[in-house]
């Protein structure tokens, strides 16, 4: 399958934009316009409510909504009202609605607590007590109508005044036999213009002062409405210049085992332990109309929410974690479900088209169905596909084509819940595939190209992330800027590879745990930059699994750039193999001290589960990466790959043992009189952790040393039996802690090469917290090796390292930290962090404190 990838860049890609580039413009007043596509049901069907009016746009941002204080009566009328500074003339008030669960759990969306009913008032200059009101409009009549939940109610009337006031006649219930109502704005508008936020805010009850200043802020920079359309953004392709990377991704052909071999394996048994090709189909035939089973084949689990939403996602996650096992190694049974639930999904696709697993009417609020849903629907086909299945690509294809042109589009970005989401199944369908369409990303440009975002990534401002304007902050973010990074390949537009950089950067300087953890995500309220927490919700697993390929695709356009395999070296270890457990099962977090997990996730279709199957389904092709002119090795790990005739095999522990031997198996035959051989270089990785430089032996012989974080090429012609030998000098180091969470402030997280290491055991409290009876300078002389590998510890006698048994005083003990006399010492051991198992097993922490 990589030659077919390989001639479908080289060949196909420009064919196929040379034929699309003419068609489009024929077909752009179908494909842009808000019409339906033949097949699809009436836009008026739409859930929550019918296209064409004002709806706010994602309301899961980083800002607070405006929320009144508690009153007793429903008819208590309260208000607040806007001081202008002077008489102003305005014609619109418009009041913005606060929604809650975005169809969660199969919750509808409803309104927050808005007013029930409600009058607003103006008032001249000087009459701020509104002796004199007028009314500019009267709603206390009736109850407003809530059913468009996302509908922004906006009243006009030409007029001139200082104030405006709203004044809430009946009070919605706010549980507990209180009532109180919330908005998330509360506009003043002159001719289109937002003149509100530069006025004062007053009530006739006491609130928070940063309830105001939320309350009146601008508007955000791409609009507070769901509508989003820049056809101004779409370039066309006849202009484009395509870019083909200096490396290329392994897409087959490298057999893998050590670590990475084993956490292949357990991902297989993960996957054929689970849902039967009927639970995974289920979705698909009950949107088509097909008879269904009244029960699932899998019951433990079978209400797990994300199965009750996301449809179609829970097959996306199997063909990812299929599709990527079966490029390596061939599985009889797991290729018979793949190929099998292809053909139920191309079984249920409509005549329109429409192939995804949920109804057409759920595309912008089925729970993240119109992006995370399709996102994993289309990646799945994807790696079907390149797994081998020929159906996979033409049925993504189909989809896509529906997807193109559905009437939708001018709100799925900002009204689908976190819509970026979007952006990637239709640049990955077209840079990863031979049916991928110029239409694929025109349309992303056109409706799901956050302009401002983009401007954010650029300029290396933090708050891109951690204050996401267009929903909650999360590290689920990383994959837009996968979609931005394949902008770029597409159409050479340097705007897009300065967002993914830029991208990178923000999270590698900001958001980044010791170790590789991403550091936020989207549960856990506030994360400051460089806030690193240990207690709000953090190291997300399907977080790292898209870093891991940001790192992979900024890795193929820089060959000597070491920094991006290092980043995922670190994802590998430290994340992956960290939230699988020894049967295969996923976590949700890579949580530094304990507990690691409240639960494992055992086939509910959770997002880690997921990219979590994607990313262990893909390991091996992490370990190489192929040029023109040779081989580039990135990761250390017992495997083989083929390439350019070559054949080369890599033995090795690691990193259980620091000793490598590459050795060519195969090279090409000789041809000619002279006997030439192929010339063939072979570049290795000198990791950055690496304690020293790496001398490196070709047949016994001193060939080249290599400094760390750099790459040493060997450029020679090889023959067979050839064998390259060198050691990578690996040596304990502290780091500390640099966070902000309490009780850690003398904590420091101990790394053996790129693994890090945890201290466990009863010592530890069940917060994670420990102090140890040693200081930095001597904590390392009092590690005790309890095996070959350098990866298993123990603590010495505490005396050894000096006297005093620290305790729940010491700096950065904390008061939830336990103090490890000597006697405990002898309890704890260190080892690497992936062998720490959930479910509250162990008691352990990765930053205990020292004296």
């Amino acid at each position: 399958m990589k030659t077919l990838c390989s001639f479908s860049r080289a060949v196909l890609c420009p064919l196929r934009r040379a034929l699309y580039a003419g068609a489009l413009l024929a077909l752009q007043p179908l494909l842009f316009s808000s019409s339906a596509a033949a097949g699809t049901p009436p836009v008026a069907d739409l859930k929550g409510g019918p296209l064409g009016v004002e709806r706010v746009a994602a309301v899961r941002a980083n800002w607070f909504s405006y929320r009144s204080p508690a009153c007793d009566r429903a008819d208590a009328a309260p208000f607040l009202q806007i001081d202008l500074g002077k008489e102003t003339r305005f014609d619109t008030v418009k009041l913005f609605p606060c929604v809650a669960n975005h169809g969660w759990y199969g919750t509808p969306n409803v309104r927050m607590l808005f007013p029930v009913r409600f009058k607003i008032e103006t008032a001249k200059d000087g009459d701020a007590a509104f002796a004199h009101a007028e009314l500019f409009h009267d709603a206390t009549g009736a109850d407003c109508d809530g059913s468009n939940a996302h509908k922004v109610e906006s009243f006009s009337k030409d007029t001139t005044a200082r104030y405006v006031r709203l004044t809430v006649a009946k009070l919605p219930p706010a549980g507990r036999g209180k009532f109180a109502f919330q908005l998330w704005r509360f506009e003043v508008v002159a001719g289109g213009v937002e003149i509100g936020q530069h006025g004062t805010l007053s009530h006739s009850f006491k609130t928070k002062p940063q309830n105001e200043k939320r309350f009146l802020r601008p508007r955000r920079p791409d609009g507070e409405f769901a509508h989003y359309d820049h056809p101004e953004n779409v370039t066309d392709a006849a202009t484009w210049k395509p870019v083909v990377p200096p490396l290329s991704t392994p897409r087959g052909g490298v057999t893998v085992g050590g670590l990475l071999g084993i956490a292949l394996e357990r991902n297989k048994h993960y996957l054929l332990n689970g849902f039967s090709v009927s639970d995974l189909a289920r979705d698909f035939r009950q949107r088509a109309g097909k008879p269904v089973p009244a029960k699932r084949d899998y019951l433990p689990n079978n209400n797990s929410p994300w199965l009750r939403v996301l449809g179609g996602s829970n097959a996306g996650r199997f063909m990812m974690g299929a599709g990527g096992y079966l490029r390596w190694r061939e599985d009889a049974e797991l290729r018979g479900r793949l190929d099998a639930l292809v053909n139920e999904i191309e079984g249920c696709i409509s005549p329109s088209g429409y192939a995804y697993g949920f109804p057409e009417r759920n595309m912008l609020e089925g729970g993240e169905e119109g992006g995370y849903a399709r996102a994993w629907f289309t990646m799945g086909l994807i790696e079907a596909g390149i797994a081998g299945n020929k159906k996979a690509f033409s049925v993504a294809r189909r989809a896509n084509d529906w997807f193109n042109q559905c009437p939708y589009l001018p709100e799925m970005l900002l009204h689908a819940s976190f819509g970026c989401q979007g952006l990637i199944p239709s640049t990955r369908l077209y840079v990863e595939t031979p049916v991928g369409k110029t239409a694929d990303i025109q349309v992303v440009q056109r409706y799901l190209q956050l302009n401002h975002w983009l401007k954010q990534l650029i300029a290396r401002d933090y708050k891109a992330i951690n204050e996401y304007q267009y929903d909650r902050s999360h590290s689920y973010l990383v994959q837009p800027i996968n979609a931005v990074f394949d902008l770029w390949l597409a159409t050479g537009d340097e705007k897009y590879l300065e967002a993914a950089k830029g991208g990178w950067e923000i999270f590698n300087k900001y958001f980044e745990h010791t170790g590789g953890a991403l550091a936020i995500c989207e549960n856990g309220g506030y994360y400051a930059p460089n806030s690193y927490s240990l207690r709000q919700c953090t190291g997300e697993f399907c977080g790292n699994a898209f870093w891991i390929y940001l790192n992979q695709q900024l890795r193929r356009i820089s060959p000597l750039d070491e920094k991006y395999a290092a980043e995922i070296e670190k994802s590998v270890y430290n994340v992956a193999l960290a939230n699988q457990t020894a049967t295969g099962d996923i976590l949700y977090h890579a949580w530094l001290v304990a507990p690691k997990h409240s639960h494992e996730e055992r086939e509910r279709n959770t997002c880690c589960e997921g990219q979590g199957t994607r990313i262990l389904g893909a390991l091996p092709e992490f370990i190489y990466k192929t040029a023109a002119d040779g081989l580039f090795v990135d990761l250390y790990n017992e495997s083989a790959i083929t390439h350019n005739g070559h054949t080369v095999q890599m033995k090795t522990r690691f990193p259980f043992d620091n000793k490598v031997t590459l050795v060519f198996e195969k090279t090409p035959a000789t041809s000619g009189a002279t006997n030439a051989k192929t010339p063939f270089a072979l570049r290795l990785r000198i990791p950055n952790w690496a304690a020293s430089e790496v001398a490196v032996n070709v047949n016994g012989s001193p060939a080249g040393t290599g400094a760390p974080g750099t790459y040493l090429t060997l450029d020679r012609q090889w023959k067979t039996g050839d064998e390259i030998s060198f050691v990578l000098p690996m040596k304990l180091r502290l780091t500390k802690y640099a966070g902000t969470t309490p009780g850690f402030a003398n904590a420091y997280a101990l790394e053996y090469g790129p693994i890090l290491l945890a201290v466990a055991g009863d010592a530890v409290s069940k917060r994670g917290q420990v102090t140890l009876p040693f200081t930095k300078d001597n904590l390392l002389k009092n590690l005790m090796p309890t095996g070959s590998d350098g990866l298993h510890y123990m603590f010495a006698d505490s005396t050894a390292g000096g006297s005093g048994t620290g305790g729940a005083g010491d700096a950065g003990g904390g008061s939830g930290a336990a103090s490890a006399s000597a006697g405990a010492l002898k309890g704890l051991k260190v080892i690497p962090y992936y062998e720490v198992q959930g479910a509250l097993r162990d008691r352990f922490t990765c930053y205990p404190s020292l004296r």
